[in-house]
């Protein structure tokens, strides 16, 4: 998402919430320091410290790219805990996926092409209800 958005989203928060960004740490691992990481966190940072103002709960949700999960875990891992560091919620999909069993390739839309499929969108969903549930969500009347 940050590729495809982050100037245009960076720039609308910029208008939305004004002011110095918070200080990202750098991370080892993560291009220790980098451009992408330090944007990134940034980004999180202002986020989670606008929606706290505004007493808007957030949650982030860790999602795979339908390749190789195993590869994937130790930076879910460190993002996961960048978010419990700064009291950010976050849920991981990354689990539910290798726990399926399933080749990353059953996630996908074909062969050509890594698009999420119905069948990864499935996954996310019980995820992101799960947390949501636990979470308190839909309120109880």
């Amino acid at each position: 998402l940050w590729k495809a958005c982050g100037p245009t989203i960076e720039s609308l928060w910029g208008r939305v919430a004004p002011g110095p960004a918070p200080a990202a740490p750098s991370r080892p691992g993560f291009g220790e320091g980098s451009e992408g990481w330090t944007e990134n966190a940034v980004a999180l940072l202002r986020i989670a410290a606008r929606t706290r103002e505004k007493g808007i709960a957030l949650r982030v949700c860790l999602l795979p790219h339908p390749s190789n999960f195993a590869k994937q875990t130790a930076r879910h891992e460190l993002v996961a805990t960048f978010c419990r560091e700064h009291g950010i919620a976050v849920s991981d999909a990354l689990p539910r996926f290798i726990a399926a069993g399933k080749s990353p390739r059953a996630f996908r839309l074909n062969l050509v092409d890594s698009h999420p499929n119905a069948a990864y969108n499935e996954v996310v969903a019980g995820v992101m209800f799960d947390a949501l549930t636990a979470d308190g969500f839909p309120p109880t009347p």
